[in-house]
Order: structure tokens, then sequence, then C-alpha cells
């Protein structure tokens, strides 16, 4: 949480709330949009962690959802449930192991 004193800098320095609230929504949108697109030519599995021999964004995407979980709402959860969202899947990996994964 922002003190009233840094939310006080943010609002005089302009910092447009709206626009980063309306820019996260259509971040989220937009990787559920890939994450149903994934699940159509595979609906037995999730998004691996690597692809190609990179990280899978798609699958930091799905791991940060279990994480935030508690934070989603319950529009969101729906939603990732009904479109085959597995929750109980959640793997940790500090930046070394995902760099190390790259390797």
């Amino acid at each position: 949480m922002l003190t009233a004193n840094q939310l006080a800098k943010l609002k005089a320095a302009g910092f447009e709330w709206e626009f980063r609230i309306k820019l996260v929504e259509e971040v989220w949108e937009k990787n559920f949009e890939n994450f149903v697109e994934f699940k159509k030519e595979h609906t037995h599995t999730m998004p691996l962690c690597m692809s190609n021999g990179m990280v899978n964004q798609l699958y930091l995407w799905c791991n940060s959802q279990r994480v935030l979980k508690s934070k989603l709402g319950s529009d969101r959860i729906a939603r990732l449930k009904n479109a085959g969202f597995d929750f109980e899947k959640l793997e940790i990996f500090s930046p070394w192991e995902l760099r190390y994964m790259e390797f």
C-alpha cells in the first residue's frame, strides 16, 4: 500500500491512475486470450516452463495468476476455471533459476 504522502506526490507529478489501470486490464485480457488459444490446441495440459529454449511468457503469466488468486476477483477466477485453468500447479522459480533454464 502507498502512504498518503506517496499518493500526494504521485498526484502532484501527474500520475495517470486511469491509464495505468486500463493498461493492466488490457494486458490481463490479452494474456487470458493467449491462454484460451493455448487450451484450444492443448486441452490436456498447461503451458510448459520452457519453449524453444526460452522461458515461456504464458507459463509465467499462469504462475502469477496462481500466486495472485486471492486478489483476482471471482469473475476472473470463474473465467480462468471455465477456460480449463489449473490453480493447483504452482511452481516457484527464482530469477536465477529461470535464467539457468534458458542456458
